[in-house]
């Protein structure tokens, strides 16, 4: 009958999440959620706490500082806009490469939803950082094909000299055939 019969206050701890968020990646990457309304509530490094991936509408940042969500805080751009749409155009899970306009670094970011709470584990890191095994795998890989190379050619060498071998032997006794002839020709 659409009357209200009593009210739930209920405390969330997201210190569960946040561990696991935290715990799920190395040193060089940063792992962080985002709530439904594109706003970041949890960071390792808390100057990026409640700050949102673009400008909010102004009828949602009004909704948000009249809840008191975020305390006294009010919510700023980080002004991520390539991220924010690649979350957006994908909201299940995928990855992005954008340049971070916190630290104007190229990065990398997986994320994911939390479909319970409509909210997005992203895991970000340097692309210098993601990249550098794949270089590395590279430079082993081109270092293998250089030294199999060049074994090849030796053995090649090898080879060639051993077949080389009768053919100059066939050589010098045809020139000293035609020495013989010569010299018996003049005599």
């Amino acid at each position: 009958n659409g009357l209200i019969a009593g009210v739930l206050v209920l405390k969330m701890h997201g210190h569960a999440i946040t561990n696991i968020v935290d715990n799920s990646c190395s040193a060089e990457c940063t792992p962080f959620l985002i709530d439904a309304d594109g706003v970041i509530v949890h960071h390792p490094d808390p100057r990026y706490r409640y700050r949102s991936l673009t400008s909010l509408a102004p009828e949602q940042a009004t909704l948000i500082e009249s809840e008191r969500r975020f305390g006294d805080n009010k919510v700023e751009s980080l002004d991520l806009l390539e991220l924010a749409r690649q979350i957006e155009k994908h909201r299940e899970g995928g990855n992005a490469d954008y340049v971070s306009t916190v630290d104007a670094l190229e990065k990398i970011t997986g994320f994911a939803s939390l479909s319970a709470l409509k909210w997005v584990v992203v895991i970000s890191e340097p692309k210098v950082e993601f990249s550098r095994p794949l270089i590395r795998l590279y430079n082993s890989g081109l270092l293998s094909a250089l030294l199999i190379g060049a074994t090849f050619s030796l053995i090649g060498l090898a080879f060639a000299q051993i077949f080389l071998r009768p053919l100059r032997r066939l050589t010098a006794a045809a020139a000293a055939v035609k020495r013989v002839a010569i010299s018996s020709m003049r005599s």
